[in-house]
């Protein structure tokens, strides 16, 4: 994954056995790892999704929740799910308000960055179609998009697109219906 912060530096997710999110400057590359005696160094585990807020901060996906890094004080904060909860991180958007959204495999999370909670929705209780939200986009009048399913589902009876009413916060679904 990759995006670019206010400053104009590159960001690329490199998961797998280098876990680790990497600025470029456009000259030389600067590696942030997991440090397991610093607590507020990156994740040991995710780190495919990355994104850039409006502040410069840089989000990634965490093996329980996600991750903000903060280049001025060259630090993590952490924020995770409840104990308990799994869910994985598919992708990560920051809208124009700075809210924090998260596309996972169980529903769509928004993140509270001030408790450190996520707010959760679902296709039972929100009228998501599919609970597998892959990709997720903020048009120009501020609705939000999201893309759900699997490329796998030979039927193609539960992904879609849908669209956030953020007064109600319910769904409007876009299936494909041959």
């Amino acid at each position: 994954a990759i995006t670019q912060d206010k400053y104009g530096y590159m960001w690329f997710a490199e998961g797998g056995n280098n876990n680790r999110i990497i600025r470029f400057d456009g000259y030389k590359m600067k590696s942030y790892n997991y440090d397991p005696s610093d607590s507020n160094s990156l994740d040991r585990a995710g780190n495919e999704c990355i994104a850039a807020d409006a502040t410069g901060c840089i989000w990634t996906n965490a093996a329980t929740g996600v991750d903000k890094f903060d280049p001025i004080t060259n630090k993590f904060i952490h924020y995770r799910y409840k104990q308990g909860e799994v869910r994985g991180v598919q992708a990560i958007l920051i809208d124009h308000l700075g809210i924090v959204w998260l596309g996972t495999d169980k529903g769509l999370d928004r993140l509270d960055q001030k408790t450190g909670e996520f707010i959760h929705y679902t296709r039972k209780d929100n009228g998501l179609s599919c609970d597998t939200v892959r990709c997720l986009y903020e048009d120009r009048e501020g609705v939000l998009w999201l893309g759900t399913g699997w490329e796998f589902d030979q039927y193609g009876k539960e992904g879609g697109l849908n669209r956030l009413n953020r007064e109600t916060g319910k769904f409007t679904s876009f299936v494909n219906d041959p």
